[in-house]
């Protein structure tokens, strides 16, 4: 019979244990990644900024919730290059994933479209996620971010058959048009991510660039955008108006008027 060398049942990941470093910590030999850090709070304002502002729908509401903890996570992250913070900043993107898909599917049912493809869909979408977590459990950081990556570019998918279908969604151009800058600033993020983290040795200049802090901000904005839009699709009633405040945008309900009385709807019609 083999003589097989099982591993120690006591095996566990360290908290603390250092993950690695990103291209700014070249610049200074050690965590912590300033800029980086800062940044990624960023993504914590833009989910505190959607939660106060945006209309009370609940899987986007997780959105703001997960982006109030993946900007949190991110800036201890690189703050201290710590393999626990490391984890949670790649869990909490994954969950800004799943409501985003979540939310998607909601939106094609809602509106009848749905068919036996979005049914296998559904089940690649399942399984991609399966996958994304064991590596991400793994700690193979490259294979990843390749991973994420297609989530990322599902997203320009999911704008061209909200463009395409327009007919029967019945969007107003303002909105399919943040939907469209979404889409540009996370092109924008990711083209800098990949720039910066691939030709930081061989190319000094690049760690200047602060690349993955521009990713930071970018990924924030673009996804504050299109949760804009699918919170428009989302919504049955549509006394909406457009509002600003910082110069984002953000959906409120309008006043509506029963018997010269002026009353306010406060318990719209969403799904659930």
């Amino acid at each position: 019979m083999p003589n097989f060398d099982f591993p120690s049942n006591d095996y566990q990941l360290d908290f603390f244990s250092y993950d690695h470093y990103f291209c700014e910590m070249t610049i200074y030999g050690q965590p912590p990644e300033y800029f980086n850090s800062f940044s990624a709070l960023f993504l914590s304002l833009i989910g505190f900024f959607g939660l106060f502002k945006g209309l009370k729908i609940p899987d986007i509401t997780y959105i703001y919730t997960s982006f109030i903890v993946n900007g949190i996570a991110s800036f201890l992250y690189h703050y201290t290059n710590y393999l626990g913070w490391g984890l949670m900043d790649r869990f909490s993107m994954i969950m800004i994933a799943i409501y985003f898909y979540n939310l998607a599917f909601k939106i094609f049912e809602f509106f009848d479209l749905c068919s036996p493809f979005f049914d296998i869909l559904r089940v690649f979408s399942t399984f991609y996620f399966t996958v994304l977590l064991t590596i991400c459990g793994l700690q193979n950081e490259l294979l990843f971010n390749i991973l994420f990556g297609f989530f990322l570019g599902s997203t320009i998918l999911f704008m061209i058959l909200v463009q395409f279908m327009n007919k029967k969604f019945d969007v107003p151009t303002q909105l399919l048009n943040y939907g469209w800058k979404g889409i540009g600033l996370i092109s924008t993020a990711g083209g800098f991510w990949i720039l910066t983290e691939s030709f930081c040795q061989s190319h000094w200049v690049i760690k200047y660039l602060f690349g993955h802090s521009i990713w930071h901000v970018c990924v924030a904005l673009g996804g504050y955008y299109i949760s804009v839009l699918m919170s428009y699709l989302l919504v049955k009633s549509r006394k909406l108006k457009v509002k600003y405040l910082f110069g984002l945008p953000y959906l409120k309900y309008t006043p509506t008027n029963f018997n010269n009385n002026s009353s306010i709807e406060t318990n719209p019609d969403y799904l659930p």
